[in-house]
């Protein structure tokens, strides 16, 4: 029995049903059911190319399929989880998962044709599912589990691929993914095996969260090996300037047999495999889709998402302490005044706001709006004075965890609140984004407004918070009175406001002056990449 229902094949007006052995469609069956093609980025004739060069059995690939298993293992949650690779090709790992895990239902899957229906004729029982990932007929939320093994790099949008995976995938299924590292090592090997780029661990990371992932675990395959494969790759590149199948042949088939290899892999699953590995031949990511849940964060792997003490504490100080000298120092500074005519716009008509992180700090004209509620965490501590406008009041609550009285908005609205949301690590940050946004929506009526005004960076930037983030905030904390924040690139936040549901997404940049505040203190726009930015969306 299968465990969610097929939709028809193209010429077909019956859903498909599995009897163990085959797909019945009507009176008709078949081992593979068949959706659609994509050549683009792998063929029957490169699978037997690289099987024919590598086998089954190279060093790397072992190590691969088995880290695979290892991670299935410690992060399947129920025996009969329903467990598909995407690009099984010729099975090597579907008969692993088949031994390993009895009681699952395991799904096999490729865009190619001859290598599945020898897969079928070979280990029959499985059911295989030939379809382009970027037109997956399946179901969304019916995997548990999904195995990407060397797929993605053969995917021109692969974006789009990671959206349908999480799409795929249940309210707390995971994903084993692993790709090739090194963008800057792609040579004529890859360029004839169909890849469409390599990646840095930093790169796949970045986009599996805007996909709406949470990171489990990151390391690379091939450590050991990594110093002699980057010379091979230079080599390639001045030897072999355009795509060649004798390098495939050729290399392939030496490290295949070679016992340094395969002492190194033996090495590095045997003693290295619980390691965080800085740098390999290939990226390995476990990211898991976050159930659904409303209220407050939830334990993440033994740590507490939401903002650290030091955070909170430090942006508690910061305020009580410096609240008059901060808001006289935003009011003084030109980029600061392009904010308010950008909100009256966006605001203007809504009946009742939620302005959460507010500090008794109105850049918009509030005459625009029937009812407006600040939140704020730190109420308490701040003097505000008693000269508020009659439709405006104030209620004290966190941001990650809005009070239950607080519920029917038409309109949001966050300014310069998303990178104070400082957690232990980014991913904790990024994990209070998606709560932030997750309680946002909560609160809203269908059709409601959100905006948000954020002070965003450039890529490169985020890529260099990232990589500092830890020492960084030691030493923010240590000497500076402003808090420790993180700013994000301004695609990436678009992402994650579409990934929490919300519609109709648009950003705009407000202009720069000469002037912008960088934690607190007054500087010159020209030495730092900040952009502001008004996002605004639609509560569907």
């Amino acid at each position: 029995m299968f465990p969610f229902v097929l939709p028809p094949p193209t010429g077909c007006s019956v859903s498909p049903k599995w009897d163990g052995r085959n797909f019945v469609l009507g009176d008709q069956s078949t081992p593979v059911l068949e959706y659609s093609e994509n050549f683009a980025g792998w063929s029957d004739d490169l699978t037997k190319l690289h099987e024919e060069a590598a086998g089954r059995n190279h060093p790397i690939d072992i190590a691969s399929r088995n880290d695979a298993l290892a991670q299935i293992r410690k992060y399947m949650k129920h025996p009969q989880a329903v467990i598909m690779e995407i690009g099984c090709s010729s099975g090597f790992l579907i008969r692993g998962l088949k031994k390993v895990f009895p009681e699952a239902l395991i799904i096999g899957s490729d865009v190619v044709k001859k290598p599945l229906y020898q897969l079928a004729r070979d280990f029959p029982g499985i059911p295989l599912i030939r379809f382009d990932l970027l037109q997956c007929p399946l179901p969304n939320q019916s995997i548990d589990v999904l195995v990407l093994l060397n797929v993605l790099e053969h995917i021109e949008n692969d974006v789009e691929a990671l959206e349908k995976v999480f799409n795929l995938l249940k309210p707390g299924g995971f994903l084993i993914i692993e790709v090739p590292a090194g963008s800057s090592l792609y040579d004529a090997y890859d360029a004839e095996l169909h890849h469409f780029r390599r990646y840095s661990l930093a790169e796949l990371e970045g986009k599996l969260i805007e996909a709406g992932f949470i990171i489990r675990r990151k390391s690379h395959l091939g450590f050991l090996c990594f110093p002699v494969f980057v010379v091979m790759k230079f080599l390639n590149k001045l030897l072999f300037p355009r795509k060649n199948k004798e390098i495939v042949r050729v290399q392939a088939n030496s490290t295949s047999h070679s016992y340094l290899v395969a002492l190194a892999m033996s090495i590095e699953s045997n003693y290295l495999s619980h390691l965080s590995l800085p740098f390999g031949i290939r990226v390995i990511i476990v990211a898991e889709k976050k159930e659904n849940h409303v209220g407050k964060c939830e334990d993440i792997g033994n740590k507490k998402c939401g903002q650290t003490q030091t955070s909170v504490k430090k942006n508690q100080t910061f305020f009580e302490v410096e609240y008059q000298r901060y808001k006289a120092r935003v009011e003084s500074i030109d980029t600061y005044a392009f904010i308010p005519a950008a909100l009256n716009m966006k605001l203007q008509g809504i009946q009742r706001l939620l302005d959460i992180g507010n500090g008794g700090v109105f850049n918009y004209n509030t005459r625009l709006i029937g009812e407006v509620i600040g939140l704020d965490l730190f109420l308490d501590k701040l003097v505000l004075g008693d000269h508020f406008p009659k439709n405006v009041s104030m209620v004290q609550g966190n941001a990650l965890d809005i009070p239950r009285t607080l519920h029917s908005f038409d309109g949001v609205l966050m300014v310069m609140l998303i990178h104070h949301l400082v957690g232990n690590t980014v991913n904790d940050c990024l994990i209070n984004i998606q709560q932030l946004l997750s309680e946002a929506r909560r609160v809203m009526c269908p059709g409601g407004r959100l905006v948000i005004i954020e002070s965003c960076v450039p890529y490169w930037f985020f890529v260099f918070e990232k990589i500092v983030f830890k020492p960084a905030t030691l030493v923010i904390e240590k000497i500076m009175k402003h808090p420790s924040t993180i700013q994000y690139p301004i695609d990436f936040l678009f992402k994650m406001i579409e990934k929490a549901g919300f519609v109709e997404v648009k950003k705009e940049k407000i202009p720069k002056g000469k002037y912008v505040l960088q934690y607190g203190v007054k500087v010159p726009s020209w030495i730092t990449p900040v952009q502001p930015i008004l996002f605004s969306a639609i509560c569907p």
